[in-house]
């Protein structure tokens, strides 16, 4: 394997159409492994702090936007970030109450309405709903 110096001379060689290349190669393997270490820092709950933190700024009002941000600041990038786990959290909330709910829901309703129930039909009603439309 070649030395680091060695390397640092045939890069100092490069014509600039091969340096800017492989500089431009360079920074998307950074950002490739700045994702990978985010998601999996995020899979691992180590990020979970800065969603609640996020959480709590956006009721109070005070979650920095990102429109009010130049394009070329530091933040921008990290508060995407934030803002992406802030929507994948909220969003597997809501898909957790979701299921929880109509879980209880169909446990109830076995409950209350056994394998050995009746089917039950419309003139065994006591009283009609006014409200009920009929399909």
């Amino acid at each position: 394997m070649a030395s680091i110096a060695k390397i640092q001379e045939e890069i100092l060689a490069l014509s600039e159409t091969d340096y800017q290349q492989l500089r431009q190669w360079f920074n998307e393997l950074d950002k490739d492994e700045w994702d990978r270490q985010i998601e999996e820092d995020s899979n691992a709950g180590r990020l979970d702090f800065l969603i609640t933190e996020a959480i709590e700024a956006k009721k109070k009002g005070t979650l920095k936007n990102l429109e009010d941000l130049s394009e070329n600041h530091p933040l921008v990038s990290l508060m995407e970030v934030i803002e992406a786990l802030i929507e994948k959290y909220e969003s597997e909330q809501e898909s957790l109450e979701r299921e929880v709910w109509s879980g209880l829901s169909m446990q109830m309703l076995a409950r209350a309405y056994g394998e050995d129930e009746p089917e039950y039909t419309t003139d065994m009603l006591k009283w009609v709903n006014p409200d009920y439309e009929r399909e």
